[in-house]
């Protein structure tokens, strides 16, 4: 059994009407991912060079490569998650509502999703 993942909820919820007028939801990507590509977008800008100089030929580099981007991908999501955290820790200390897009998204539904 696995134990589901805190994502934070939808990063860009958004209402659709349908032509009938129903309202549907899209829940887009989670927070947790959006925090998670910005790091990535951050460590892409980093100048640091990859040393690749002692790969033998492109199969090694193209390996280097694989394995540090691995690396930074694992990152992010470790990075995402410390952000959650923290956010979820100014929530309870706050009182912010950490899951208010789908608040939003039930309140338009007509349901509450406190």
């Amino acid at each position: 059994m696995s134990t589901k993942i805190e994502d934070g909820g939808p990063a860009f919820a958004a209402l659709a009407t349908s032509p009938m007028g129903d309202v549907h939801h899209q829940e887009g990507m989670s927070i947790r991912d959006w925090f998670a590509g910005q790091f990535l977008a951050g460590s892409a800008t980093d100048n640091a060079a990859l040393d690749v100089s002692v790969a033998a030929d492109q199969f090694d580099i193209d390996a280097a490569l694989s394995d540090h981007w691995a690396n930074v991908a694992r990152a992010a999501y470790i990075a995402a998650d410390a952000m959650l955290a923290a956010r979820a820790k100014a929530d309870r200390q706050f009182g912010f509502h950490a899951n208010h897009g789908k608040t939003l998204i039930a309140k338009a539904e007509g349901s509450s999703h406190d």
